[in-house]
């Protein structure tokens, strides 16, 4: 036994006192355990567990609280965690960057091993030191709860806590349950009451480095295109203050134009290296996985590059709206749950996003105007200016964001949906300094939506032919599919295009009625463009009116006042203010389920 390990005997006794679990350091004191918080300066002590089996429990809860004053081991999602290293490529090479990784059985043992020196007694009685218990290692990593300090990701370089203070000492910070790990780089202190002016100079620092980069066409012009990329810059410095964030699309007519160097610009600032990309397959399962992958790792970021398809739905939807989600593991039949709070951005030339999405982004366009942007020649490599200069940029990015804290002063700007503590962060603080709003680039996303797109023509095409006239889904498909005349064709081309896109038969030439009833009844109460959709009766075979919100004379028409005659006279108007045929009973759902404008 080493000379520097000391327990508790009893004189009395013939050996050492069997008293459950009695902890000691290397001075022989008893041990009062630690909070985990790394900012100490001094070693943490090595304690003495004398190991009883019939005991575990005790010892089990021992030898936690000594992990906890070691420090280094954390619980995230209710797996035991440490710091590790993780290996991404980048368009630079494989690189090495920080990341949380489940502790394995013997990955445990080593950390115990380093906390803890478990003692007990040979068969004659004497006390000897003892290898790490495999039964403790595996009874601390089942417990239902654990008192290991909680971590919920891991930063290179300092950011705001969510109540806008400034969290720029190294270490695991208790209040955002944080690890800031800035990898040997000195950061400037960040001002806690900078002013407006300092901001200005701020902004003026950001702008220098993208100012040779064509936004939507324009070098050096402000635009809510060059907005989105200093949102982009500072929301990856913060991600970690707020639950949700929008997407960042970033998007070019033709490749080579740059798009790429504004996320490797953001990376370089806020984690010291290049962006490291994934590919969005046609296999939902492996996309699926990635996603798990990325969420469970505690990096925090997820860049898809070179999206070649319209991309909307699953979980890619969930990660820019709810806190959490349910993600697979290769090899486990459980799927845990885990935080969303990454930072989400995506690249692609011409990007298309369809369905929910859309109302969840923002979009860069990178315009070169030129048949071959690669060709362009510049003085400066911004993405290896800043690497080099990080702790510049990371300064000027919070500058920005304190000063407009600590001013008092409030934008008034729309709303952004989820993302109102975002906006508050990040994009009033833009608006602030005189920039314009990156929020308005969210309509382009939803103006090119091909399912919206779709859904408007369909609609149009149904109104064109019924006028506001209820009809079932058959007699649709009857009308559609009707001959113009014997030299071949539709009369009516439009509806028949239109409805055979969204419900076509196996044949590949005719329209599957069960399946445009369907695709009506997903699209109940939905608007497009002008259009909207009414499902009318309340047991099949439903009915289908289409309103144009743009014909509507008089919206606030009361469906009470509606002639409830056998048949509304064509002349007149129904409910939705435009001329329609309707039965009682159809009236009476459609008083009972009125649409209301927005």
């Amino acid at each position: 036994m080493e000379n520097n390990l000391e327990v508790n005997v009893d004189a009395t006794d013939q050996g050492p006192k069997k008293e459950p679990c009695k902890i000691l350091d290397l001075t022989g004191k008893p041990f009062s355990g630690g909070t985990g918080q790394s900012q100490a300066n001094t070693e943490p002590s090595k304690v003495v567990i004398y190991w009883l089996p019939e005991d575990e429990e005790h010892s089990v809860y021992a030898a936690e609280r000594a992990l906890i004053n070691a420090g280094g081991v954390y619980e995230r999602l209710g797996k035991i965690v440490c710091l590790g290293v993780a290996r991404g490529k980048t368009k630079g090479g494989i690189i090495k960057f920080p990341s949380l990784v489940e502790l394995s059985d013997y990955g445990m043992r080593l950390k115990l091993s380093g906390a803890v020196q478990f003692m007990g007694e040979n068969d004659f009685g004497k006390l000897i030191s003892l290898h790490t218990p495999m039964e403790v290692v595996r009874m601390l990593k089942s417990k239902e709860s654990s008192n290991l300090p909680v971590v919920s990701g891991i930063i290179t370089a300092p950011t705001l806590r969510d109540d806008g203070s400034i969290l720029q000492v190294p270490g695991y910070d208790k209040e955002s349950c944080l690890i800031f790990d800035p990898k040997g780089i000195q950061f400037l202190p960040v001002p806690e009451t900078p002013t407006k002016e300092e901001a200005q100079a701020a902004l003026g620092t950001l702008l220098n480095i993208i100012r040779s980069f064509p936004f939507d066409g324009h070098i050096g012009q402000a635009c809510p295109e060059r907005s989105v990329a200093l949102a982009f810059f500072l929301t990856a410095l913060v991600r970690k203050a707020f639950l949700f964030a929008p997407g960042f699309a970033f998007d070019a007519p033709t490749p080579r134009s740059g798009k790429g160097k504004l996320i490797n610009i953001a990376y370089a600032i806020a984690y010291g290296h290049r962006a490291v990309v994934s590919n969005w397959t046609t296999n939902e399962e492996e996309n699926e996985k990635m996603l798990g992958a990325v969420m469970l790792s505690g990096v925090g970021t997820l860049s898809i590059d070179n999206i070649e398809r319209p991309l909307g739905g699953g979980l890619i939807s969930k990660l820019l709206t709810e806190e959490s989600a349910s993600v697979r593991i290769l090899g486990r039949s459980k799927n845990p749950v885990a935080s969303t709070d990454i930072l989400v951005s995506f690249t692609g030339n011409n990007l298309k996003f369809k369905d929910d999405i859309t109302a969840r982004l923002i979009k860069c366009r990178i315009d070169a105007r030129m048949e071959n942007p690669e060709e362009r020649k510049f003085d400066w490599e911004p993405v290896t200016y800043a690497l080099a200069h990080r702790a510049e940029l990371a300064h000027a990015a919070l500058t920005i964001l304190r000063a407009y804290i600590v001013s008092g002063e409030r934008v008034q700007c729309m709303p952004c949906g989820d993302y109102t503590d975002w906006s508050q962060m990040v994009r009033e603080p833009l608006i602030w300094l005189g920039e314009p709003d990156p929020w308005l680039t969210n309509k382009v996303c939803k103006s090119d939506d091909p399912v919206q797109e779709n859904r408007e023509a369909i609609f149009r095409a149904i109104f064109s032919v019924y006028f506001g006239k209820p009809k079932i889904s058959k007699e649709m498909v009857e009308d559609a599919s009707q001959p113009k005349d014997h030299t071949g064709g539709h009369l009516y081309p439009e509806l028949f295009s239109s409805l055979i896109s969204v419900a076509r038969n196996k044949d590949g030439l005719t329209i599957d009625g069960t399946e445009l009833g369907k695709w009506l009844g997903d699209n109940v109460d939905k608007i497009a463009g002008s259009y909207t959709l009414h499902k009318i009766g309340k047991r099949t075979p439903y009915k289908w009116v289409v309103e144009d919100l743009d014909m509507v004379e008089d919206a606030d028409i009361p469906l009470d006042d509606v002639d409830d005659s056998p048949y509304v006279e064509p002349t007149s108007k129904g409910p939705f203010g435009h001329t329609i045929w309707a039965t009682p009973e159809e009236l009476d759902s459609m008083k009972a389920h009125p649409k209301k404008r927005t």
